[in-house]
């Protein structure tokens, strides 16, 4: 070849020199002949100024140019670039001299790296989103393609990147926007590649490759840096957009996205390739155990990499201080911005484009996992967690948005500086806390919004789909192949062995945090209060989700997969359940409390839950052995459990700042648990004698009471609806009618009469369970001493009496039913536990007890038959039901009766006294009495005139309600002038001062304590034209911590000492069922409670028009289809003529005789204005009895108001 050497001596060698590392020909453009050469080399044209010299200071942008313009002819540029490399890396040919080759060498390596940034720079902008031609093929492409697999040593050609080319690359691409933003793409391509992988057992062995790229490309301290920068990045972005951002942009997201989660069952998903590996199981749907096993096996292999690949990654940039802050930031971010999944509306299924998936955030939680091991309670670092600061949430560093967040100890965290609506609230503004406090909350949170909810929608679609299996009969095929796959796909995530383990251990060590948190208070200094008050201080800084989450996971675990718990430590976890359990004020409520209950009843394998039947493939084994030892060991669980489930069975009573739409709470459903418990604990002698312990106490009282409160409600209510099932069953067995009916109406009936089956077999279950434990208890004299004194001797008297009213009395034949095994109804052993009961109480009585309440307060009740109360000794001696001594016994108790209330049934004998005394009176007639009042002609408007003008200064007042209000005991929470609660009651205050006014139909009077200004008692005469006509119904109410953002408590008062149920929403023991209060199911939003427009006014309003109503039996779920229908007449008039009775006892005589505190004046004069009214109104209630027994008890009731309102 032929060159000019005019300038340059050295410039021909070197052009020979750069023609053998290029593989080109340069030709310079002055030379006017081309030389000849083989077709292999490629021609560079140069001027003679591009030609570089040794000492030339610029020969490195001069090589990079012939390189870069070389490179473009090739079809790969990266393997090119290598090639080159690797020539310049040889040995020098001996035909030049080393000091040439070696002053080009250097220069060209430096090039090659410059011109392969620039490659990967070009490539990564053709593959933007802006790029009509980018985005056509699955995977990466082109050179950013051949860069990885090169990197990543699984080029098809076995092609290697040098290490010093590829950090002399990643150099220069630092250095430049353009090219942070190639390597941002170049991480992005290799976790897309994932994306390709068509099953996601072959995730392990078909990902190998992109994972080691990504991790070769981890590897490089520049790319860190990059990744820490476009962590912040992505922040910023989502912070204008949704939590779904991450899922879609963010440079992680195809690592996260890996899972087997169904997210919406479809009839689709049976054709998806992606789930053949599951659908392909032998004997699917119904699965052998080890071929579940074996595949679930070799998917989490495969996921745990995508984790172990982050985590490792992620703690690397945390080493960094330059990138730390915005690695926290991210992972607040991801939490934060996904908060919406943690609500009480948010349902998956439905779709909610805003939040990241299940799959998605189970992950994200393991990768969060991870970080937190080092500091678990059985890791050698457990040291670190008193290095957990419990003022985090609360404080203006936290990452987290926490405004607003309900705490333990009934508090609540306000932080409006983390408010902002950028990305600077995802960033901690002082640095004070360790990454220990920092990640810890931030995983407790990420479970919340991730892991819990995700477990939740499992169950809860897995649950739909056995309902909608059992409604079709089972036969429907595709039904049960989805109910398969989504079961056998969505446990593969989420009951991961790896994955169990860490997040149990994670709950462990909250629990002894928690623990170690309690004890930190104790001192020796220090009263008992003065400990609780620092306890409770401390407490009221942590999210009550700490609590609730670690029990709701502990319960999913022992519900679907016990044996994953296997060898874990849970008695911290044990103790810290029971110290909170004995400290309520501690805990967020009785809903938390129910559901540590459910889970240490599950420990002891007595749990209610039932898991879907193919969770069930293997039995619990030895776990159920080793869990009940572990638990029962713990030296808490034998000595204070009892006590605390004695507090705990009363508190779940009243729940403040309950939303049933947003709770998945039930009080006799919780009470149920409890009483499962108490049973189990009532066998062990210590658990035992812990119990009885607390006979005498004030606790054992409440706790007595509550059991009768439970009775009432669940033993009658069954009664009714067994009852209903045998009007159903008389109105099928009329055929000819029964075929008269409309399909429509035959489906209506039909489904009423299976919804009251279910109930009735529900409730009595519930309450022969109670009633067992009742019946044990008493067993104990201490205990049964409690029965013999008021006030728990009236309503134990009450409630037995009413029961054996229903299986003895005169309503006992609308108990036959046809199979009452199919409704496990067993009458003889309901009426044996009674008698059992009765017996052990009267035992007390007889061996010289002081106090006889209990048999003075049965014979003195309105309803007391001996006719019913002596047929029980037929019927344990004709069934020989029980021993004789129990039979004997009865029989004294009997006879002790009979003496109290002399020879002859009182019941029968008071029916006949009804006017003067001795006068004679036959049913079905009419008293002289009721001929006088029906004749007296009452002028209304006068009436009203005197009425209002009396009583209008009474409908606002103060009073003292110290010691008589039934809500006093609550919490008092400062009374900051500034608090949005006071603010609340003071504009309550004032709208009930302009807006109540008194009319004789029905009135609202109000009495605030003169005290307290969160205590409230509310008086409403019942409305005219109702069974409630012209009664006095007291209620409390009590203004929450959080008004009014939680509704107002609200207690009915008027219950007959907790023995009569008003109303389907107003139950014995004093709860009022009110979607605007939470504690009934709400149609929509209107219906519920409004922090901005909801006041204590609309509540009473809500009760005067909703409850106090003419029909109120519609009011009870599923009764609504009979309104207008000749059944449901008769049903609606057989309900009030109950109330009618009860609202003369309780809401009339019981008022005139003791007035409520603070109302005695306005009842007085209530009932004098209208006495003629009220008398009147009775009258006709006499006239329209439904039968005998109604008419006997009313007239009775009539009698005594009668003389109560003549001594007005």
């Amino acid at each position: 070849m032929a060159f000019s050497q005019e300038n340059n001596p050295d410039r021909g060698m070197i052009i020979q020199i750069l023609e053998h590392l290029l593989e080109a020909c340069i030709v310079e453009q002055a030379q006017s002949i081309l030389p000849s050469f083989g077709s292999s080399k490629h021609i560079l044209f140069v001027a003679q100024d591009e030609v570089p010299a040794l000492e030339d200071s610029n020969k490195v942008s001069l090589i990079k140019s012939l390189i870069a313009q070389r490179a473009k002819m090739e079809v790969d540029s990266i393997k090119y670039c290598i090639r080159v490399y690797d020539r310049s890396t040889s040995k020098c040919p001996s035909k030049w001299p080393g000091s040439v080759w070696h002053g080009l060498r250097d220069p060209t390596q430096e090039a090659l790296s410059m011109v392969t940034a620039d490659v990967l720079v070009e490539a990564s902008s053709s593959q933007r989103s802006d790029d009509l031609f980018s985005g056509y093929s699955q995977g990466s492409f082109g050179d950013i393609s051949t860069f990885l697999k090169c990197i990543s040593n699984w080029s098809e050609d076995g092609v290697v990147f040098p290490q010093p080319l590829f950090q002399a690359t990643m150099k220069h691409l630092s250095s430049s926007s353009e090219g942070k933003i190639a390597v941002t793409m170049m991480v992005k391509s290799a976790v897309k590649d994932l994306e390709i992988i068509k099953r996601p057992d072959e995730i392990l062995s078909e990902g190998s490759k992109f994972f080691d790229a990504l991790q070769a490309l981890l590897s490089e301290t520049s790319v860190l840096d990059i990744i820490g920068e476009r962590f912040l990045q992505e922040v910023i972005e989502a912070s204008m957009l949704q939590g779904s951002y991450f899922e879609k942009e963010s440079i992680l997201c195809s690592l996260l996205s890996c899972s087997t989660i169904i997210e919406r069952v479809h009839p689709l998903l049976m054709q998806k390739k992606w789930y053949a590996c599951f659908t392909g199981i032998r004997g699917f749907p119904t699965c052998y155990q080890r071929d579940v096993e074996q595949i679930h096996s070799t998917i989490q292999d495969g996921l745990h990499k995508c984790h172990t690949l982050i985590h490792s990654n992620i703690l690397l940039l945390l080493r960094r201080p330059s990138a730390k802050n915005n690695v926290l930031s991210w992972l607040a971010a991801v939490v934060s911005l996904n908060e919406t999944r943690a609500g009480p509306k948010y349902e998956l299924k439905k779709g909610n484009p805003g939040t990241c998936t299940d799959g998605f955030l189970v992950n994200f939680c393991a990768v969060l996992l991870n970080f937190c091991q080092p500091f678990f309670s059985n890791h050698p670092s457990a040291p670190k967690l008193p290095l957990i600061v419990p003022e985090y949430p609360s404080s203006p560093s936290c990452r987290l948005d926490l405004h607003n967040e309900p705490c333990l100890s009934h508090s609540i965290i306000i932080n409006p500086e983390r408010q902002s609506k950028d990305h600077v609230r995802f960033q901690c503004l002082d640095g004070n806390y360790k990454f220990v406090t920092e990640i810890f909350f931030i995983t407790l949170r990420g479970l919340h919004i991730g892991l819990l909810p995700a477990t939740d929608t499992f169950m809860k679609t897995l649950s739909n789909l056995a309902k909608e299996i059992e409604r079709k009969g089972g036969g429907d095929k595709l039904l049960s192949d989805l109910n398969g796959l989504y079961l056998i796909s969505g446990s593969c995530c989420l009951l991961d062995p790896l994955l169990v383990q860490k997040c149990s251990e994670f709950y462990i060590t909250n629990a002894v945090w928690l623990t170690m948190l309690m004890e930190s208070c104790n001192d020796e200094k220090l009263s008992k209060e003065e400990i609780h008050s620092k306890q409770r201080k401390l407490f009221s800084l942590i999210p009550e989700h700490a609590v609730k989450d670690m029990v709701r996971w502990f319960l999913f675990v022992l519900r679907t997969q016990a044996k994953l718990l296997q060898g874990l430590q849970l008695t911290p976890f044990v103790d810290c359940c029971i110290s909170l359990l004995e400290r309520p004020d501690l805990l967020p409520g009785p809903v938390a409390q129910s559901q540590i209950i459910s889970v240490l009843l599950a420990c002891v394998g007595r749990d209610r839950g039932d898991s879907n039947r193919l969770l069930s493939t293997e039995s619990w084994g030895g776990i159920r052995g080793e869990l009940a030892a572990m638990v029962q060991g713990s030296p808490a669980f034998q000595s204070r459990l009892g006590p605390a489930l004695l507090h705990t069975f009363a508190a779940v009573g009243v729940v403040e700042g309950l939303d049933v739409d947003k709770e998945d709470f039930d009080k006799y459903s919780a009470r149920f648990d409890i009483t499962q418990l108490l049973l189990h604990l009532w066998t062990q002698p210590s658990c035992r004698e812990s119990i009885i312990q607390q006979s005498g106490t004030q606790k054992f009282s409440s706790f007595l009471g509550a059991i009768f409160d439970t009775l009432l409600y669940q033993l009658n209510d069954s009664m009714t609806r067994i009852s209903n099932v045998h009007r159903m069953e008389l109105e099928k067995d009329n055929v000819e009618t029964w075929l008269k009916l409309s399909g429509e109406e035959t489906q209506s009936k039909e489904r009423f009469l299976a919804a009251e089956r279910r109930a009735s077999k529900h409730l009595l279950n519930m309450g022969m369970t109670l009633l067992s434990l009742l019946e044990s208890i008493t067993e104990v004299e201490s205990i049964s001493r409690h029965f013999v004194t008021p006030p728990l001797a009236v309503r134990t008297a009450s409630a037995m009496m009413g029961f054996l009213d229903h299986l003895c009395g005169a309503r006992q034949a609308e108990l036959k039913v046809k199979d009452p095994d199919q409704l496990k109804f067993d009458p003889r052993k309901l009426v044996t536990q009674l008698a059992r009961v009765m017996v052990h109480i009267w035992r007390v009585e007889k061996n010289g007890v002081k106090e006889n309440g209990f048999t003075l307060s049965l014979a003195a009740h309105p309803d007391y038959s001996r006719q019913v109360v002596s047929k029980v000794v037929s019927i344990l001696e004709r069934h020989q039901l029980c021993g004789a001594d129990i039979t004997n016994d009865y029989k004294g108790l009997l006879a002790e009766l009979d003496k109290k209330n002399g020879p002859g049934d009182p019941m029968a004998q008071a029916s006949v006294t009804i006017g003067s005394v001795g006068s004679e009176f036959k049913p079905g007639t009419i008293a002289d009495w009721q001929r006088e009042i029906d004749l007296l002609t009452i002028d209304k408007n006068a009436l009203h005139e005197m009425y209002t003008g009396t009583l209008q200064d009474s409908v606002y007042d103060s009073a003292s309600l110290e010691g008589v209000h039934s809500l006093e005991d609550r919490a008092v929470p400062s009374a900051d002038p500034r608090s949005p609660r006071l603010m609340a009651i003071l504009r309550d205050i004032k709208q009930l001062q302009e807006s109540l006014s008194v009319h004789p139909d029905s009135s609202v009077y109000v009495r605030q304590d003169e005290e307290r200004m969160d205590l409230v008692r509310v008086l409403i005469t019942g409305p005219v034209d109702t069974p409630y006509s012209y009664g006095c119904f007291v209620f409390d109410v009590f203004y929450p911590t959080n008004y009014p953002v939680d509704p107002p408590l609200v207690l009915l008062t008027t219950t007959g000492n907790g023995t009569i149920r008003f109303n389907p929403n107003l139950y014995a023991d004093g709860k009022v069922c009110l979607s605007l209060l939470g504690t009934w199911h709400g149609g929509d939003s209107s219906e519920k409670w409004n922090p901005l427009q909801s006041n204590l006014l609309q509540v009473f309003i809500s009760i005067q028009g909703l409850i106090l109503i003419p029909e109120p039996i519609y009011n009870e779920p599923g009764y609504e289809a009979m309104q207008g229908t000749p059944q449901g007449k008769i049903r609606s008039s057989h309900y009030n003529a109950y109330i009618q009775v009860n609202t003369i006892r309780y809401a009339m005589l019981e008022q005139l005789r003791h007035p409520p505190a603070g109302f005695e004046d306005t009842v007085k004069i209530h009932f004098m204005l209208l006495r003629e009214v009220i008398l009147q109104q009775c009258s006709k209630w006499l006239k329209n009895t439904v039968s005998a027994d109604h008419e006997q008890k009313l007239r009775k009731a009539v009698n005594e108001l009668r003389e109560e309102l003549e001594k007005l």
